[in-house]
């Protein structure tokens, strides 16, 4: 291989055109020096070009469950017992014997009451079962009125059921304390009730009940209905 410097070169020889004569060995020289400079290349390990993807985000999984709804705790209730009616009382005074005496009649109190329209249903309704049985109708007794009044209102107002009164005793023993003279007498009482139409029907259920209700012997009747609660009491006379 031969290396020629350009300075090297005479330029008189240049100007005469002895430089052709070198054009095929300076020819030869540049492909070889291409040849290699292209070997050199191809030795370069070139990295691919990757090209960047534009981030993905993954789409989180979602489990889709069904709502909970928390139901709120109901405290058990407890079923409510019957409305109680309590067994009815009838008492039938010993009759004395007859004295030589003569009794001044006895005036009957039959005067007018004014009686709340509950109340007058309930006489209504009780004498309505009795016409069916073909009896008499049960008269308003004033005194009697009073009576089971105080009674109903006296079992809301000191908290209790029953027959006997820790304020009047029994109901003949009340019935006394009123001035009320009879020859038998009853009285039924319920509570809860919240009409005369239930009321009426409880005590046509029960068969001591019905029976007070259904005496012939019975001929007047007073009702009492305390102010609340439902304390519902009838009294019975035969007069």
């Amino acid at each position: 291989m031969y290396n020629y410097n350009i300075n090297d070169l005479d330029i008189q020889s240049i100007l005469n055109g002895e430089l052709k004569a070198l054009e095929p060995i300076i020819l030869k020289e540049l492909q070889q020096a291409q040849k290699q400079l292209v070997s050199e290349k191809e030795k370069v390990v070139t990295k691919p070009v990757v090209k960047e993807k534009a981030p993905v985000a993954e789409k989180p999984v979602i489990k889709e469950e069904a709502p909970v709804v928390e139901k709120p705790v109901t405290p058990p209730v407890a079923e409510k017992p019957a409305k109680p009616v309590t067994p009815p009382v009838a008492e039938k005074p010993v009759t004395p014997a007859p004295t030589p005496e003569v009794k001044e009649p006895v005036k009957e109190n039959n005067e007018s009451v004014q009686v709340s329209a509950e109340i007058q249903q309930v006489v209504d309704l009780t004498n309505q079962e009795r016409a069916k049985a073909g009896l008499k109708a049960l008269q308003i007794d004033t005194k009697l009125t009073q009576s089971a009044q105080a009674k109903s209102q006296d079992m809301k107002n000191k908290n209790y059921f029953s027959h006997t009164s820790p304020t009047y005793g029994s109901p003949f023993d009340q019935m006394k304390s009123f001035g009320i003279t009879y020859k038998s007498a009853a009285e039924n009482i319920a509570m809860g009730q919240p009409s005369a139409t239930e009321v009426v029907k409880a005590w046509m259920e029960s068969p001591g009940h019905k029976a007070n209700i259904m005496n012939p012997s019975y001929t007047h009747i007073g009702v009492g209905l305390s102010d609340s609660g439902f304390y519902w009491t009838q009294q019975f006379i035969g007069k």
